[in-house]
């Protein structure tokens, strides 16, 4: 992704184009939460390391944000190693750490599915097909100003797909989590609102794709359409672990709302739509697709389970079943969780994930899934008044 270097930031702050830099976790629900710091302090600072000790800024990362006034954003990593341990982006960065300890990088491309709505509260509407068409092409046209791929968006009545193309995984998922951000702030701006629920109602729910191929790091040559036994080892090692690890990948009470219906199968297709995984592609641009995830995803968790789980396979050599494209064979196959306590307890149970992110990283995912479910469980709900007034 082309953003900004150094330099130019520098002159953006002279000119006075930036005046503040959002220096920003990626937080829960794919916001960017952190200080917006004075832009020359932040540049001044820089020579020193971190300008601000518990944060670490990616440089790399470094872009204009068109939809913030004067604003440009730096990504940024906890400092130290305990921190790092909640931190979703350093998990990622850790498992792709272990694939270049084998000579391989990850590729990855996500299609999210959003729900345009007019009002920003109370009773929400479809937006009026002109009308998120604009707001949608704003977003691509300032996303690009960002430096941000996008590679396109279809839909009507308020329903619609976002892709963005391939990039590196750590890339991809900061792109993801850009995209959001602008949209939803494109969209307030315009008494408007755009959802990332993974279920908003009673309609069906608003799904992610994430793709994922290999590469070999000294030369870039894609790994799965020349190597066929790493191709079906990886590929065994995602349904091996998919359901002990679906916490990282549908990681909110309403998740579940959305897998509850008819939950992917643990199985894969090329063309099933039933299964949770899909070969995509061939030869060259042979990939793989997971399809739990939600549009609420955390696009570095989800990433660095599928990364964890494709080690595990080539760890333990494991064999790929056949795959499964007849939807009445899926009936005995095993289903992903259909609760966030179900994933809870799986996670806990796992010694893939406790090998692969260490008992820390996955006790702080444990800790934020029973946080989640004690305040879902205080909250009284629409349907239980319905229920108890005689209303539904």
């Amino acid at each position: 992704m082309e953003g900004l270097n150094l330099d130019q930031l520098r002159n953006d702050v002279q000119s006075g184009r930036v005046d503040t830099v959002l220096l920003a976790l990626p937080g829960e629900r794919g916001s960017l939460v952190g200080p917006r710091l004075h832009a020359r302090h932040f540049v001044d600072a820089l020579g020193g390391g971190a300008p601000y000790g518990a944060l670490t800024p990616d440089l790399s990362t470094l872009r204009r944000l068109p939809w913030r006034e004067k604003t440009a954003l730096a990504i940024a990593d906890p400092a130290g190693d305990e921190p790092a341990a909640t931190s979703s982006r350093a998990l990622l960065r850790r498992q792709l750490a272990r694939l270049d300890e084998r000579g391989l990088r990850a590729d990855a491309a996500f299609a999210i599915e959003l729900r345009a709505l007019s009002g920003d509260g109370g009773a929400l509407e479809p937006l009026a097909d002109g009308t998120a068409g604009a707001l949608l092409g704003t977003l691509a046209s300032q996303l690009a100003d960002a430096g941000i791929p996008f590679e396109s968006v279809e839909g009507r009545a308020g329903r619609y797909q976002l892709r963005l193309p391939p990039a590196s995984a750590l890339d991809a998922a900061d792109a993801l989590v850009v995209t959001a951000d602008a949209a939803q702030a494109l969209a307030s701006a315009e008494d408007a609102t755009i959802s990332f629920m993974a279920r908003l109602d009673e309609a069906p729910g608003s799904a992610a794709r994430v793709q994922l191929a290999l590469a070999r790091t000294h030369d870039g040559s894609p790994v799965f359409g020349s190597d066929q036994a790493a191709f079906e080892q990886f590929l065994a090692g995602q349904l091996s672990a998919l359901r002990e690890l679906s916490l990282l990948h549908a990681p909110h009470v309403n998740s579940y709302k959305r897998l509850a219906g008819e939950p992917p199968a643990i199985a894969w297709s090329r063309a099933n739509p039933a299964t949770a995984l899909r070969a995509v592609g061939s030869g060259d641009v042979l990939r793989i697709e997971l399809r739990v995830p939600g549009a609420d995803l955390d696009p570095y968790l989800s990433l660095a389970a599928i990364v964890a789980a494709g080690l595990h396979g080539f760890e333990r050599e494991l064999a790929l079943e056949a795959a499964v494209e007849d939807a009445a064979a899926l009936d005995y196959k095993p289903r992903v969780p259909t609760t966030l306590r179900e994933a809870h307890d799986l996670l806990a149970a796992s010694r893939v994930a406790d090998d692969a992110f260490g008992e820390a990283a996955v006790a702080a995912r444990l800790d934020a899934a029973r946080e989640e479910l004690a305040e879902f469980e205080r909250v009284v709900t629409d349907w239980e008044r319905r229920k108890a007034l005689g209303r539904g």
